[in-house]
This record gives C-alpha cells, sequence and structure tokens, in this order.
C-alpha cells in the first residue's frame, strides 16, 4: 500500500471529517485537544488558524485536568521544580507532534514497503537501532522527520545517530528530545538564535558530528 502523499503533509481522512464539522457548526464537548489537531493539519488553510487556537484551548484544558488528577493521586508532595520540569519534557514531545508528526507502525510500514504492508517492520527496525521510536499514550510513535519520504527512505544519519547514543549511554528519548534543541554547536542563525539539529536533517554528518562533540562533554 503506497502512502498517501497527503498523510506525509501530516493530513488524514478522519482530520478532514472533523474539520468539515467543525466548520458546520458541531459541538467542540467531545472533541479532545488531538482531535482539532487532527483537524488543523487537515484542514484548508481559511480554517486553519482558527482550529489551531481550539486545539490550543483543548489541550490546555485537558492538561489543567490531567495535572490536577496526577497530583491528587501522588502520595508524595510534588515540588514546583519537578512538576515545571515534567511539564517541559510533555510540552516538548508535543511541540515535536505538532511541527513534525510522528509515524504509527503501520505508516511507517507504508511509507518503506508499499508493495506490501508489514505491521512488524518498524518494530525490528527499531529493534535493530535503524530508526528512533518513543512510547505516546501506550503505543510506540517514530518522529518523521528521520525519514526522507521524498526518497522513502531512513536519512542515512539515524542508524549512525542511535548507535553514538548507545556508545555512550544516551537513552533514546532524551536522543529524540536532543534533536529539538537549539545547540551552539551549529553556530547561529540570522535572528542569533542558534539552531536545532532536526533543522539540519539533510546534513548526513552534521547531526553526528555534533551529537558526539556535546555527548562526548558528559564524560
Amino acid at each position: 500500500m503506497a502512502v498517501a502523499r497527503s498523510m506525509l503533509k501530516g493530513e488524514t481522512p478522519r482530520g478532514k471529517v472533523i474539520a468539515e464539522a467543525v466548520r458546520a457548526g458541531a459541538s467542540l464537548s467531545k472533541l479532545s485537544g488531538d482531535d482539532l489537531m487532527e483537524a488543523y493539519r487537515s484542514a484548508p488553510d481559511r480554517d486553519r488558524e482558527a482550529l489551531l487556537i481550539l486545539a490550543q484551548v483543548a489541550r490546555q484544558r485537558e492538561a489543567r485536568r490531567r495535572l490536577k488528577q496526577a497530583i491528587q493521586d501522588e502520595a508524595a508532595p510534588v515540588t514546583p521544580a519537578v512538576a515545571a520540569a515534567t511539564q517541559a519534557t510533555e510540552n516538548a514531545w508535543r511541540q515535536l507532534e505538532d511541527e513534525f508528526g510522528m509515524f504509527t507502525s503501520t505508516e511507517v510500514s507504508e511509507l518503506l514497503s508499499p508493495r506490501g504492508v508489514n505491521r512488524k517492520l518498524a518494530s525490528d527496525m527499531r529493534t535493530r537501532g535503524e530508526i528512533l521510536g518513543t512510547r505516546r499514550r501506550n503505543t510506540v510513535r517514530y518522529p518523521a522527520f528521520q525519514f526522507d519520504t521524498a526518497r522513502r527512505e531512513v536519512r542515512p544519519w539515524v542508524k549512525r545517530l542511535i548507535a553514538l547514543a548507545d556508545e555512550y549511554e544516551v537513552d533514546h528519548d532524551e536522543v529524540i528530545l536532543w534533536l529539538m534543541r537549539p545547540t551552539a554547536y551549529l553556530g547561529s542563525l540570522p535572528d542569533g538564535t542558534a539552531p536545532r539539529p532536526v533543522d539540519v536533517a539533510d546534513d548526513q554528518n552534521k547531526i553526528v558530528d555534533v551529537a558526539e562533540k556535546v555527548w562526548e562533554s558528559r564524560w
């Protein structure tokens, strides 16, 4: 099964249905922030700004509800520093999902083996250290930025980066988040800020070279 071009842009048939329903005045009470974000990615340009705002408001409401429940269920007091650090990490994952998207195992298989879907392909590749994956909401997802969707292949630096991370004992979740963080090792942008490793994803050597400098400095 070939990967639809719309999927590679973050569009889904379900997202389009939700976007059309919201535009028609459907109730938002049963739609989650993730539902609305899926609609945002699939909607025509004229509706995207409004859907993005609705998704952000819904996610904030859901986050407050989950955080309140988690704190109530925790036996020990939760310090503000711990709560802030936990929320900052979750925000980083949400930013990744919103900016780049994360593929399911089926979507990875459709992308890499279009002639026949192998649902174990992504899991086997992750086990072999060939792609990065993380558990999100009880399922493993694969950051889309590690794939060259035009060529239907994994970017050449991914396997090298994973091997390097294993050498320096860097957790794979930390590798994914590191790719999203600005680093001065990449120089600076015209506005004076530092780029992120993911911003140079087309460079086969730069990401691995910078990762080695960063992780070596920890030792």
